[in-house]
């Protein structure tokens, strides 16, 4: 323990902001830390529509 530099969380923040999302930590003595993530969800449909003429 202790001998991380801390890089790893720091990179995945930047990806989950890079892709609209967030992350969310909370921690408690004798508990431990619960980070949440999330990311918006994927459109299923094309967002993109055509029209005839």
């Amino acid at each position: 323990m202790g001998t991380g530099t801390g890089l790893g969380l720091f990179l995945r923040r930047e990806s989950v902001v890079a892709h609209r999302g967030g992350l969310a930590m909370t921690s408690a003595v004798g508990h431990g830390t619960t980070v949440t993530m999330t990311l918006p969800a994927m459109r299923s449909e094309s967002i993109h529509t055509t029209e005839e003429t």
